[in-house]
């Protein structure tokens, strides 16, 4: 697994943030028109245009960025934030490779529900674990570095040595390893582990590539990249979540293609992507974002049937299971958060449910001095206004 970190949203949403809040005197970055932005409006909608622009820089996907931003980070869309944020082979295939592509979603589902679903039991392991302080951490992050290290250098030795095909491919693409291989020859295991993650995902995105990977490779890369996602998400040392899961994805769509063997036509890069579609759809449970993210990756305006189809299964079977990662995360760490829709247990509810007495409310009109005794006597900040009797004296 990468070291690399990938929240690339971040910087964007840490440099809006500053100009949100007027600037920066510490780094020179005051201006008298920087002071139309400092409200609670407009910041939240610079730091959701700043984290577009970041995941548009990373992807080179500008309108992936924008829909990202928005359907992930934003607490609200707004429709004017749209106006301010604003592979090259043929891959066919046929009616008949529908039922597997809905094998492919609902199998992508059930893998990113238990993805989910580890990840929050490790988390909470970790959580325990750093409360104790800053040597328990560090050995916590050495533990699953020499870990993450004894799969990457250790598991390729099992791989056999295995000739380039008589394209040349292996040349052609300049990504696989040899290791200990002699001339003419590479690993394919090494060239997934000893790769970075970009170059990685572009082997198992090639097409015409079908004789490249042994079975026995893919399973032990999948179930490698599968538990180091897990185990190494939370620890102090950096390790993604979302390029990490594209390329698990991607080794699952490759294994899936491979045991399907003559029985599909569909290429084996095309099932990768499919893949990293249903793995993101069940983990993330993103669906317009990551459609549009894929298709600017592999420039084909022809996968957009297949890709929405399996996201919107794998979203639909893994929102059964659990939330979204990022929501569980939230959950976990006690972050506050309000959600666009109410729980079914609230509908029940009423005002007198929640509120503890007695009630204290303002009216249209009050004086100073009465906003100012209420905040020093109540220990909350928000009060009904209310201008209709029984609650305020009637208009003559």
């Amino acid at each position: 697994m990468s070291a690399k970190q990938d929240r690339w949203f971040t910087p964007g949403a840490c440099i809006a943030a500053i100009f949100g809040q007027g600037g920066s005197r510490k780094y020179g970055l005051t201006c008298r028109w920087l002071r139309y932005f400092k409200n609670d409006r407009d910041r939240r909608d610079l730091v959701t245009i700043g984290a577009g622009a970041g995941v548009a820089a990373a992807f080179r996907a500008p309108v992936a960025g924008v829909l990202f931003a928005l359907e992930s980070l934003s607490s609200w869309w707004r429709s004017a934030l749209i106006w301010w944020s604003f592979f090259d082979n043929l891959m066919t295939y046929h009616l008949k490779d529908i039922p597997i592509v809905v094998v492919i979603g609902v199998t992508g589902a059930l893998l990113g529900g238990l993805y989910n679903f580890l990840m929050i039991k490790v988390l909470r392991v970790y959580n325990m674990i750093n409360e104790r302080g800053g040597a328990h951490k560090l050995m916590l992050a050495a533990t699953v570095s020499m870990l993450t290290s004894c799969c990457i250098f250790g598991l390729p030795w099992l791989a056999p040595c295995r000739p380039c095909p008589t394209n040349g491919t292996c040349h052609e693409l300049n990504r696989f390893r040899r290791f200990h291989c002699p001339a003419g020859h590479y690993n394919d295991l090494a060239s997934l582990f000893l790769n970075i993650n970009d170059d990685a995902i572009r082997n198992l995105y090639s097409t015409g590539t079908s004789d490249v990977y042994h079975s026995v490779s893919m399973l032990t890369f999948f179930v490698a990249s599968y538990g180091l996602g897990v185990l190494s998400y939370g620890v102090v040392a950096p390790s993604g979540l979302f390029v990490p899961i594209i390329l698990t994805g991607a080794t699952y769509g490759r294994l899936v293609a491979m045991l399907l063997g003559s029985r599909s036509g569909l290429d084996h890069g095309l099932v990768a992507i499919l893949g990293s579609a249903s793995f993101l759809g069940g983990t993330i449970r993103m669906t317009v974002s990551v459609c549009v993210i894929i298709l600017e990756l592999t420039n084909n305006l022809l996968l957009l049937p297949l890709v929405m189809l399996v996201l919107l299964i794998s979203k639909t079977v893994a929102d059964s299971f659990n939330s979204s990662i990022y929501d569980l995360i939230l959950q976990l760490k006690g972050l506050p958060h309000l959600d666009g829709h109410a729980e079914p247990y609230m509908r029940q509810l009423a005002v007198g449910d929640v509120v503890a007495g007695p009630l204290r409310s303002f009216g249209g009109v009050e004086k100073v001095g009465n906003v100012v005794h209420m905040l020093r006597t109540t220990g909350h900040h928000a009060f009904p206004v209310v201008d209709e009797p029984p609650f305020s004296p009637a208009p003559c």
